[in-house]
């Protein structure tokens, strides 16, 4: 046997010298802190994302009562109410036509709600509803 080769750690890959093997371990160190910063970034970034996120409210809220239904997308405050025997797939809005039925169905789904008014109901879609309205769809 060589000198070389006794005295090579059986651990070490064929070639690589002491200077090699340093090398290499420096790269695996190098190569494990960013994978742990990575692992905390990612875990601080989901962390500020669920707390700018809207809460557990569906966006749009909804109420059935005598054949109508209404309902307001919390995000850009549209309303909708509909015939439900006349227009089950609620396509056709009345809600113009019918302004005082309108008006009762929300203040029935904000009794229902808890909220007391539809600005506290949309509270929560706050910073969505200004980024739509940032973006020019409001």
């Amino acid at each position: 046997m060589h000198d070389e080769e006794r005295q090579r750690p059986e651990s070490a890959a064929p070639g690589t010298t002491g200077r090699g093997r340093a090398i290499v371990a420096v790269v695996a160190g190098v190569m494990l802190v960013a994978l742990i910063a990575a692992g905390v970034v990612a875990r601080r970034a989901a962390g500020r994302a669920a707390a700018e996120a809207p809460s557990t409210i569906p966006a749009v809220q909804t109420i059935d009562e005598s054949g109508w239904r209404f309902t307001i997308h919390l995000p850009t405050g549209a309303e909708g109410l509909y015939r439900l025997s006349d227009d089950p797939d609620c396509r056709e809005n009345l809600v113009h036509e019918e302004r005082e039925r309108a008006a009762d169905m929300r203040t029935l789904l904000l009794a229902r709600s808890g909220a007391g008014t539809v600005d506290a109901l949309r509270a929560p879609y706050r910073r969505v509803t200004e980024s739509l309205r940032r973006l020019g769809y409001l």
